[in-house]
């Protein structure tokens, strides 16, 4: 009650990654995940699949560091 979890699966790369590159990877990873053949086995496995945009991932790992940092900070949890 009151909270939800999902997992995913994306690429990251060194923070100096050229963005050329870091667009040619996502190019290319998009287009494995959502190719037929792929996505019939990815959906078999329980699997949604879904490709998106690098800008999109970094927004949503941004949004989920702020989450869970709320969270650990409200339960109080502490590294020992």
């Amino acid at each position: 009650p009151g909270f939800e979890e999902t997992s995913y699966y994306g690429a990251m790369f060194p923070a100096n990654t050229p963005h050329a590159v870091v667009l040619r990877m996502n190019k290319e990873i998009n287009a494995i995940v959502t190719a037929p053949e792929t996505r019939a086995k990815l959906e078999e496995l329980a699997f949604d699949v879904a490709g998106s945009t690098a800008e999109d991932f970094r927004r949503h790992m941004k949004n989920e560091i702020v989450k869970y940092a709320k969270i650990v900070k409200e339960s109080g949890a502490q590294l020992d």
